[in-house]
């Protein structure tokens, strides 16, 4: 593909440079929203007004966290059908230097060994819904596996419990792409015949398209779509015929997947994604009107997604609407100085707690002490930190992203808002603070709703089922 241009020129944009220049890939220049960036350079190359689009014919890759308003901004221009993806740009490449891999036809595969497991985490073991999710799955899998692997990069995290053992550490710089694809496509052959969880749709899912084309039904690849960017809709249209199975972790995901992007309907299955679930666990709640009512928010702190930079002016409508509460922040992010700025700036100290990072194993005994379960996102898949929340009797709080309506119905065991409408947000966080007696009704109800529609001997089998067929 030639006349590429990259919207966007921030921290995505310079590891999809990286990626690309590693791969001898060029592109004409950048273009960005940001008038402060024109005439800019970044990683060698000028970085333009999207006007310039309209000169010539060029195909553009859409790097930035704002894919979808980009997007719409480009459909507006005209030029939504010049959208390409990097996976493009990456499987050309691959398939102009597949005979560097010919040396794998003379490994010797023993196909009838037992079946081995492994999990795609190219991204780290940092603390999110995703890696949540994985180490839930790998120890729930380790009856039926006697090898389980995890493919990570190294982080300052540390390991999670029960799990030290299975965690296999690769070098996957962006500017050393074709050499970490190389290492991971080396291990995945060595730990096969094997069924990969694949949850990036990143690296591994490259090296498992790589060994397919030697070795076909060698490698089983799972493809679980965790969030509904529009990205993540392309990648598995354009990458499918490298995975045997898609799920997605709400029913919208999946709607998107075969009735907006195309994708073979065949492969695409749904199950509630799960959480462990006390029966036993007895809660109360901030029933006194004198006390603050306890608000829980446990996500990355970040604007983009998860809209952090909301916070403030929920917490300062709150007060207008003289509400009793305290906030309570378990995360971390690029937009926690920040937000820690802008609460000593608004007087907000007295009504906040920063924890930054809570251990995993200790989750539990947070959610425990929160009446509500707070989430302002933009979107999601189907939030693994809410269901947790949920299982304990949080109320949720929620905006109207991907999975919100598959667990709550709003006004019954939860409360679901428009996004980026605070004032929604804080009227339905008022209602509970003057009504405080029907937080056991609600918590209840979201409890058991968990309960039913989230449990993980049910996930198992789903898992163990997609992995037999």
């Amino acid at each position: 593909m030639d006349n590429i241009v990259i919207f966007g020129a921030s921290g995505g944009a310079v590891k999809v440079t990286k990626t690309l220049k590693n791969l001898k890939i060029d592109f004409r220049y950048f273009v960005d929203n940001d008038k402060n960036k024109w005439g800019k350079v970044v990683e060698g190359k000028v970085v333009n007004p999207p006007e310039i689009l309209f000169q010539e014919k060029c195909n553009i890759l859409v790097a930035s966290d704002y894919q979808m308003e980009i997007e719409k901004q480009l459909s507006e221009m005209g030029l939504i059908e010049n959208i390409i993806i990097k996976e493009e740009l990456i499987m050309d490449y691959v398939n102009k230097h597949i005979e560097e891999f010919n040396y794998l036809k003379e490994i010797a595969v023993d196909k009838a060994d037992e079946k081995k497991l492994v999990f795609g985490l190219e991204e780290g073991l940092v603390l999110g819904g995703i890696e949540s999710f994985t180490f839930m799955l790998a120890n729930e899998m380790k009856p039926y596996f006697k090898n389980i692997n995890i493919f990570t990069k190294k982080t300052d995290n540390t390991e999670p419990a029960g799990l030290e053992d299975n965690i296999c550490y690769f070098n996957l710089d962006y500017d050393d792409y074709w050499n970490g694809i190389k290492r991971l496509v080396e291990a995945i052959i060595k730990n096969s015949p094997c069924v990969i969880i694949d949850n990036w749709q990143n690296q591994v899912l490259i090296a498992v398209a790589i060994i397919k084309k030697y070795f076909p039904g060698l490698v089983k690849c799972i493809s679980v779509i965790h969030n509904d960017k529009v990205v993540l809709y392309r990648k598995a249209a354009f990458m499918q015929e490298y995975m045997d199975v898609i799920t997605g972790v709400s029913q919208k995901i999946n709607n998107n997947l075969i009735n907006g992007f195309g994708v073979d309907k065949t492969k695409v299955h749904y199950k509630e994604s799960p959480v462990e679930y006390n029966k036993n666990f007895k809660r109360n709640y901030t029933v006194d009107k004198n006390m603050p009512l306890k608000i829980g928010y446990a996500a990355r702190v970040t604007k983009f997604q998860k809209r952090a930079d909301l916070i403030v002016p929920l917490m300062l409508e709150l007060n207008r609407h003289n509400v009793n509460y305290h906030l309570n922040i378990a995360g971390d992010g690029n937009y926690f100085n920040k937000l820690k700025e802008l609460i000593k700036e608004n007087g907000l100290s007295g009504y906040i707690t920063l924890y930054g990072n809570i251990p995993r194993e200790k989750m539990p005994d947070y959610w425990k002490d929160q009446d509500i379960f707070l989430s302002v996102s933009d979107f999601e898949g189907a939030s693994i930190s809410m269901l947790e929340a949920m299982s304990f009797g949080a109320v949720p709080v929620v905006t109207a992203v991907s999975g919100t309506d598959e667990f709550i119905k709003d006004g019954d065991n939860g409360f679901v808002s428009g996004i980026n409408d605070i004032e929604e947000i804080s009227n339905k966080i008022e209602y509970i603070e003057k009504n405080r007696m029907k937080l056991t009704g609600f918590g209840n109800k979201a409890r058991e709703t968990v309960k039913v529609k989230a449990d993980k001997n049910d996930y198992i089998n789903y898992v163990l089922k997609l992995i037999n067929d």
